[in-house]
């Protein structure tokens, strides 16, 4: 290994002997020698002794980000890192992998699913994302990014946001939301909030029609 001539079949038959009897080492053996190990094979011997973190690392060496998102979502238990996935997600070919990603921090890293939210919020089409988190039925848990991206004044942001605040009974801002951000369909909202029990919501309405001139 020490030639200057050295064929890269060495480096790639030791990254092979590591991943079998010194796994430990494989992982810097491949940041020693990015270049001169012959990738796709050390891969499929990784794949072989489920080493998931160093076939990770493979894949992003080799330009492959989509595998290498899928892998950490299939074997999250060892090879997941919230850093390299987002240093990733962003490079991805396959969009639909925005919203896969959505449902594997939804299930595995809640608590980022916002930070998440707000890194993709230039790729993905929003619409899609609410309606794909309002099958899970715990959109709430993005309500920051809705609030972050509501300036966008998109219906289905807006309808989302606005139920959110109804259901806590957050009137100041369901109202301000009204006003503020016209892309909804005010008089179905009317027509729900007229009859509701509490005053505030019957408030509202009086409001919506207005706004419609259905005085």
């Amino acid at each position: 290994m020490s030639l200057e001539r050295a064929h890269t079949g060495i480096y790639t038959e030791l990254g092979i002997v590591m991943a079998k009897y010194q796994p430990n080492r494989l992982g810097d053996h491949i940041n020693s020698y990015p270049s001169k190990i012959q990738i796709p094979k050390l891969i499929r011997v990784c794949e072989q002794y489920q080493m998931w973190p160093e076939a990770v690392q493979l894949h992003i060496l080799y330009d492959q980000w989509d595998q290498a998102i899928i892998t950490m979502m299939e074997h999250s238990p060892s090879s997941f890192r919230h850093d390299l996935f987002t240093q990733n997600i962003i490079k991805v070919a396959n969009h639909d992998l925005y919203y896969k990603a959505f449902m594997f921090y939804l299930e595995e890293e809640p608590m980022l699913l916002n930070d998440l939210f707000k890194l993709l919020a230039t790729k993905i089409d929003l619409t899609r994302a609410v309606h794909v988190m309002k099958n899970t039925r715990k959109i709430a848990l993005i309500a920051p990014f809705l609030k972050n991206v509501q300036q966008l004044n998109i219906s289905a942001v807006n309808e989302a946001l606005n139920k959110i605040y109804l259901e806590n009974e957050d009137f100041e801002s369901l109202r301000a939301s009204i006003k503020d951000f016209d892309c909804i369909d005010s008089l179905e909202l009317a027509v729900d909030l007229e009859q509701h029990d509490l005053l505030e919501c019957r408030r509202i309405a009086a409001l919506l029609y207005r706004k419609n001139k259905r005085f």
